[in-house]
Protein backbone atom coordinates (compact mmCIF):
# COMPACT_ATOMS: atom_id res chain seq x y z
CA UNK A 1 0.00 0.00 0.00
CA UNK A 2 1.41 3.78 -0.90
CA UNK A 3 1.15 6.48 0.43
CA UNK A 4 -0.49 9.49 -1.59
CA UNK A 5 1.80 12.25 -2.36
CA UNK A 6 -0.22 15.61 -0.95
CA UNK A 7 -1.33 18.26 -3.55
CA UNK A 8 0.48 21.33 -3.43
CA UNK A 9 -0.51 24.71 -5.11
CA UNK A 10 2.41 26.61 -6.94
CA UNK A 11 4.20 29.21 -5.51
CA UNK A 12 2.26 32.90 -6.44
CA UNK A 13 3.78 36.42 -6.34
CA UNK A 14 1.75 36.65 -3.47
CA UNK A 15 2.29 33.76 -1.20
CA UNK A 16 6.02 34.63 -1.93
CA UNK A 17 5.19 38.13 -0.71
CA UNK A 18 3.55 37.08 2.17
CA UNK A 19 6.39 34.60 3.36
CA UNK A 20 8.90 37.51 3.11
CA UNK A 21 6.61 39.40 5.33
CA UNK A 22 7.90 42.85 3.71
CA UNK A 23 5.66 44.78 6.90
CA UNK A 24 8.62 43.67 9.07
CA UNK A 25 11.38 45.27 7.10
CA UNK A 26 11.14 48.49 9.06
CA UNK A 27 13.40 46.46 11.48
CA UNK A 28 15.62 46.37 8.40
CA UNK A 29 15.46 49.45 6.53
CA UNK A 30 15.11 51.37 9.54
CA UNK A 31 18.88 50.66 11.03
CA UNK A 32 20.40 51.44 7.25
CA UNK A 33 18.61 55.03 7.35
CA UNK A 34 20.29 55.40 11.22
CA UNK A 35 23.52 54.41 10.10
CA UNK A 36 23.46 56.75 6.91
CA UNK A 37 22.08 59.70 9.04
CA UNK A 38 24.25 59.20 11.15
CA UNK A 39 27.14 59.23 8.46
CA UNK A 40 26.11 62.79 8.05
CA UNK A 41 25.45 63.57 11.57
CA UNK A 42 28.96 62.85 12.77
CA UNK A 43 30.37 65.24 9.80
CA UNK A 44 31.35 62.73 7.06
CA UNK A 45 29.21 64.08 4.86
CA UNK A 46 26.46 66.64 4.12
CA UNK A 47 23.17 65.40 2.40
CA UNK A 48 24.10 67.08 -0.94
CA UNK A 49 27.80 65.01 -1.12
CA UNK A 50 26.60 61.91 -0.05
CA UNK A 51 23.68 62.45 -2.86
CA UNK A 52 26.43 63.45 -5.56
CA UNK A 53 28.56 60.43 -4.76
CA UNK A 54 27.38 57.29 -6.60
CA UNK A 55 29.58 55.23 -4.14
CA UNK A 56 27.46 56.12 -1.60
CA UNK A 57 24.43 55.86 -3.32
CA UNK A 58 25.27 52.11 -4.10
CA UNK A 59 26.17 51.66 -0.47
CA UNK A 60 23.07 52.84 1.15
CA UNK A 61 20.89 51.02 -1.32
CA UNK A 62 22.85 48.00 -1.20
CA UNK A 63 23.09 47.97 2.35
CA UNK A 64 18.94 48.49 2.20
CA UNK A 65 18.66 44.97 -0.59
CA UNK A 66 20.87 43.17 2.14
CA UNK A 67 18.83 43.88 4.49
CA UNK A 68 15.63 43.17 3.77
CA UNK A 69 16.70 40.19 1.66
CA UNK A 70 17.99 38.89 4.89
CA UNK A 71 14.59 39.87 6.75
CA UNK A 72 13.17 38.16 4.18
CA UNK A 73 15.23 34.83 4.05
CA UNK A 74 14.93 34.81 8.15
CA UNK A 75 10.69 35.02 8.13
CA UNK A 76 10.68 32.61 5.15
CA UNK A 77 13.26 29.67 6.61
CA UNK A 78 11.41 30.27 10.25
CA UNK A 79 7.79 29.53 8.31
CA UNK A 80 9.29 26.44 6.74
CA UNK A 81 11.29 24.83 9.91
CA UNK A 82 7.56 25.75 12.24
CA UNK A 83 5.30 24.53 9.73
CA UNK A 84 8.24 20.74 9.25
CA UNK A 85 7.81 20.66 13.05
CA UNK A 86 4.50 20.71 12.74
CA UNK A 87 4.19 23.88 15.22
CA UNK A 88 2.28 25.84 12.72
CA UNK A 89 -1.12 23.96 11.55
CA UNK A 90 -4.23 25.25 10.50
CA UNK A 91 -5.88 25.16 13.87
CA UNK A 92 -3.17 27.79 15.57
CA UNK A 93 -2.81 29.89 12.48
CA UNK A 94 -5.60 32.68 13.24
CA UNK A 95 -4.13 35.42 10.41
CA UNK A 96 -3.84 33.73 7.35
CA UNK A 97 -1.17 35.74 5.52
CA UNK A 98 1.19 34.89 8.90
CA UNK A 99 1.54 31.49 7.38
CA UNK A 100 1.26 31.08 3.72
CA UNK A 101 2.15 27.26 3.75
CA UNK A 102 -0.68 26.53 4.97
CA UNK A 103 -3.12 28.62 3.59
CA UNK A 104 -1.57 28.52 0.00
CA UNK A 105 -1.00 24.68 0.41
CA UNK A 106 2.60 25.34 -0.68
CA UNK A 107 4.98 22.45 -1.06
CA UNK A 108 7.69 23.47 1.97
CA UNK A 109 10.32 23.22 -0.38
CA UNK A 110 9.10 26.14 -1.97
CA UNK A 111 9.54 28.24 1.25
CA UNK A 112 12.96 27.03 1.67
CA UNK A 113 14.02 27.88 -2.09
CA UNK A 114 12.61 31.17 -1.63
CA UNK A 115 14.09 31.35 1.59
CA UNK A 116 17.75 30.16 -0.24
CA UNK A 117 17.03 33.08 -2.95
CA UNK A 118 16.73 35.54 -0.17
CA UNK A 119 20.16 34.35 1.62
CA UNK A 120 21.85 34.32 -1.71
CA UNK A 121 20.60 38.26 -2.43
CA UNK A 122 21.68 39.36 0.72
CA UNK A 123 25.24 37.27 0.52
CA UNK A 124 25.60 39.13 -3.16
CA UNK A 125 24.91 42.63 -1.90
CA UNK A 126 26.54 42.31 1.23
CA UNK A 127 29.75 41.28 -0.30
CA UNK A 128 29.70 44.41 -2.69
CA UNK A 129 29.16 46.65 0.11
CA UNK A 130 32.28 45.48 1.77
CA UNK A 131 34.24 45.91 -1.80
CA UNK A 132 32.88 49.42 -1.76
CA UNK A 133 33.10 50.16 2.07
CA UNK A 134 35.47 52.52 3.39
CA UNK A 135 36.28 50.11 6.10
CA UNK A 136 35.87 46.48 4.33
CA UNK A 137 36.98 44.13 7.21
CA UNK A 138 34.45 45.26 9.96
CA UNK A 139 32.20 45.41 7.52
CA UNK A 140 32.62 41.95 6.63
CA UNK A 141 32.86 40.95 9.79
CA UNK A 142 29.77 42.41 10.65
CA UNK A 143 28.19 40.35 7.80
CA UNK A 144 29.56 37.67 8.82
CA UNK A 145 27.63 37.76 12.24
CA UNK A 146 24.63 38.27 10.77
CA UNK A 147 24.81 35.24 8.23
CA UNK A 148 25.30 33.79 11.13
CA UNK A 149 22.55 34.59 13.19
CA UNK A 150 20.28 34.06 9.74
CA UNK A 151 21.78 30.60 9.92
CA UNK A 152 21.38 29.31 13.36
CA UNK A 153 17.81 31.16 13.89
CA UNK A 154 15.33 28.57 13.18
CA UNK A 155 17.86 25.93 12.23
CA UNK A 156 20.69 23.72 13.91
CA UNK A 157 20.37 21.71 17.38
CA UNK A 158 19.33 24.82 19.36
CA UNK A 159 17.84 27.39 17.01
CA UNK A 160 18.23 31.15 18.21
CA UNK A 161 14.31 31.40 17.99
CA UNK A 162 13.54 28.65 20.90
CA UNK A 163 15.22 30.60 23.25
CA UNK A 164 15.51 33.29 25.97
CA UNK A 165 18.21 34.88 23.26
CA UNK A 166 16.04 35.95 20.48
CA UNK A 167 15.24 39.28 21.69
CA UNK A 168 19.41 40.05 22.20
CA UNK A 169 20.51 38.50 19.23
CA UNK A 170 17.99 40.08 16.58
CA UNK A 171 18.50 43.44 18.35
CA UNK A 172 21.85 43.40 17.93
CA UNK A 173 22.18 41.80 14.40
CA UNK A 174 19.73 43.99 12.58
CA UNK A 175 20.24 46.76 15.46
CA UNK A 176 24.08 47.45 15.90
CA UNK A 177 25.22 45.57 13.61
CA UNK A 178 23.24 46.90 10.10
CA UNK A 179 23.51 49.90 11.71
CA UNK A 180 27.24 50.16 12.42
CA UNK A 181 27.98 48.30 8.88
CA UNK A 182 26.26 51.14 7.09
CA UNK A 183 28.35 54.24 9.01
CA UNK A 184 31.67 52.16 8.86
CA UNK A 185 31.01 51.59 4.94
CA UNK A 186 29.76 55.39 4.47
CA UNK A 187 32.81 56.86 6.55
CA UNK A 188 35.51 54.21 7.36
CA UNK A 189 34.75 54.83 11.28
CA UNK A 190 32.36 54.31 13.83
CA UNK A 191 32.09 57.22 16.69
CA UNK A 192 31.49 56.85 20.05
CA UNK A 193 28.04 58.84 19.84
CA UNK A 194 27.12 56.64 16.80
CA UNK A 195 28.00 53.66 18.43
CA UNK A 196 25.92 54.19 21.09
CA UNK A 197 23.05 55.94 19.20
CA UNK A 198 22.98 51.83 17.69
CA UNK A 199 20.96 50.93 20.89
CA UNK A 200 18.24 53.07 19.88
CA UNK A 201 17.08 49.98 16.78
CA UNK A 202 19.27 47.58 19.22
CA UNK A 203 16.05 47.78 21.86
CA UNK A 204 12.96 48.68 19.09
CA UNK A 205 13.97 45.54 16.85
CA UNK A 206 14.29 43.71 19.67
CA UNK A 207 10.83 44.61 20.89
CA UNK A 208 9.33 43.68 17.82
CA UNK A 209 10.91 40.11 18.70
CA UNK A 210 9.48 40.30 22.16
CA UNK A 211 6.21 41.56 21.16
CA UNK A 212 6.04 38.37 18.19
CA UNK A 213 7.06 35.87 21.28
CA UNK A 214 4.78 37.08 24.15
CA UNK A 215 1.76 36.81 21.66
CA UNK A 216 2.90 33.12 20.94
CA UNK A 217 3.66 32.05 24.48
CA UNK A 218 1.00 29.22 24.53
CA UNK A 219 2.12 28.14 21.13
CA UNK A 220 5.74 27.71 21.84
CA UNK A 221 5.23 26.15 25.35
CA UNK A 222 3.42 23.49 23.71
CA UNK A 223 6.40 23.19 21.22
CA UNK A 224 8.91 23.15 23.99
CA UNK A 225 10.72 26.16 23.11
CA UNK A 226 11.99 28.74 25.97
CA UNK A 227 11.51 31.73 24.69
CA UNK A 228 11.82 35.01 27.11
CA UNK A 229 8.45 35.95 27.37
CA UNK A 230 7.50 32.01 28.78
CA UNK A 231 9.96 33.18 31.37
CA UNK A 232 8.68 36.60 32.22
CA UNK A 233 4.80 35.69 31.89
CA UNK A 234 2.97 37.78 29.69
CA UNK A 235 2.16 40.82 32.54
CA UNK A 236 6.29 41.54 33.01
CA UNK A 237 6.59 40.90 29.17
CA UNK A 238 4.30 43.60 28.50
CA UNK A 239 5.55 46.44 31.27
CA UNK A 240 8.87 45.49 29.50
CA UNK A 241 7.90 46.29 26.07
CA UNK A 242 6.20 49.17 27.19
CA UNK A 243 9.29 50.17 29.14
CA UNK A 244 11.85 49.36 26.26
CA UNK A 245 10.11 51.69 24.16
CA UNK A 246 10.77 54.59 26.97
CA UNK A 247 14.01 54.35 26.83
CA UNK A 248 14.75 53.98 23.06
CA UNK A 249 13.12 57.74 23.49
CA UNK A 250 14.59 58.20 26.33
CA UNK A 251 18.19 57.57 24.66
CA UNK A 252 17.28 59.65 21.12
CA UNK A 253 16.87 62.67 23.53
CA UNK A 254 19.78 62.41 25.49
CA UNK A 255 21.77 61.75 21.93
CA UNK A 256 19.97 64.89 20.74
CA UNK A 257 20.66 67.42 23.70
CA UNK A 258 24.23 66.20 23.51
CA UNK A 259 25.60 66.50 19.48
CA UNK A 260 22.22 67.19 17.63
CA UNK A 261 20.15 69.65 19.77
CA UNK A 262 17.74 71.24 17.28
CA UNK A 263 16.42 67.57 16.46
CA UNK A 264 15.00 67.28 20.33
CA UNK A 265 11.98 68.56 19.16
CA UNK A 266 11.09 65.80 16.60
CA UNK A 267 12.15 63.37 19.47
CA UNK A 268 9.50 65.14 21.40
CA UNK A 269 6.87 64.93 18.46
CA UNK A 270 8.66 60.64 18.56
CA UNK A 271 7.42 60.79 22.25
CA UNK A 272 3.84 62.01 21.89
CA UNK A 273 3.18 59.93 19.05
CA UNK A 274 4.59 56.41 21.01
CA UNK A 275 1.73 57.13 23.60
CA UNK A 276 -1.02 55.15 22.12
CA UNK A 277 1.06 52.26 21.21
CA UNK A 278 3.00 52.34 24.24
CA UNK A 279 0.03 52.13 26.10
CA UNK A 280 -1.79 49.27 23.76
CA UNK A 281 1.89 47.18 24.13
CA UNK A 282 1.57 47.64 27.92
CA UNK A 283 -1.92 46.39 28.79
CA UNK A 284 -2.63 44.02 26.12
CA UNK A 285 -3.97 41.48 26.23
CA UNK A 286 -1.47 39.18 24.30
CA UNK A 287 -2.58 35.94 22.38
CA UNK A 288 -3.00 34.69 18.87
CA UNK A 289 -6.43 36.81 18.93
CA UNK A 290 -4.58 39.72 19.60
CA UNK A 291 -1.41 39.57 17.77
CA UNK A 292 -2.06 41.29 14.29
CA UNK A 293 -3.31 44.44 16.09
CA UNK A 294 -0.01 44.23 18.69
CA UNK A 295 2.42 43.38 15.92
CA UNK A 296 0.59 46.64 14.17
CA UNK A 297 1.53 48.64 16.88
CA UNK A 298 5.06 47.49 17.63
CA UNK A 299 6.18 48.16 13.84
CA UNK A 300 4.06 51.28 13.90
CA UNK A 301 6.07 52.44 17.60
CA UNK A 302 9.59 51.37 15.78
CA UNK A 303 9.10 53.00 12.33
CA UNK A 304 7.92 56.07 14.86
CA UNK A 305 10.86 56.11 16.88
CA UNK A 306 13.77 55.07 14.31
CA UNK A 307 13.06 57.09 11.49
CA UNK A 308 12.08 60.05 13.75
CA UNK A 309 15.41 59.65 15.73
CA UNK A 310 17.19 59.80 11.87
CA UNK A 311 15.05 62.99 10.80
CA UNK A 312 16.81 64.67 14.47
CA UNK A 313 20.11 63.71 14.04
CA UNK A 314 20.01 65.23 10.38
CA UNK A 315 18.00 68.43 11.32
CA UNK A 316 20.28 68.56 13.95
CA UNK A 317 23.48 68.08 11.64
CA UNK A 318 22.11 70.76 9.30
CA UNK A 319 21.19 73.79 12.39
CA UNK A 320 24.07 72.71 14.03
Amino acid sequence: MTTQEPTYNRLTLTAAVQLMAPQTWVAAIAPVVIGTALAIGTGAWTPLTLLASPRAIAVVLLMLVTACAAQSAVNTLNDYVDFQAGTDTADNVVDVTDQALIYHRLNPRSARNLAITCLFIALVCGLTVTALSNAPIPTLLLGLLGLAAVLTYSAGPAPISTLPLGEVVSGTVMGIAITAATVLALTGRLPFIAAVATLVPFITIALIMQTNNTNDIARDIEAGRRTLPIYLGESRSASLIATGNVVALAIAFALCLARWRFGTPVVLVAAALSYGNIRLLATGPYGPENRPRLMQAIVRQAAIINYLFALSILLGAHFA
